[in-house]
């Protein structure tokens, strides 16, 4: 398996210089310092929307990622 030359990460921060692992995540309370990356930019794209998932939901059907908004 080979690994890919560019990884996205998507973010709501307009000021962001520098990524950073942090330990701040909804995941797993013990994955520690992390950031989230992809190879792909429109996985990455659907992170650059604020949300706290209450009202919109996101995930991909065969290959093909969607982002659906409530009427909030």
């Amino acid at each position: 398996m080979t690994s890919p030359i560019f990884l996205y990460h998507g973010s709501t921060n307009k000021n962001l210089e520098k990524i950073e692992p942090r330990a701040v995540t909804v995941r797993d309370v013990n994955d520690g310092q992390v950031v989230f990356a992809t190879p792909s930019q429109a996985r990455a794209s659907l992170f650059i929307i604020p949300s706290d998932d209450s009202w919109t939901n996101k995930s991909f059907v065969n290959g093909v990622f969607y982002h659906v908004i409530a009427d909030k």
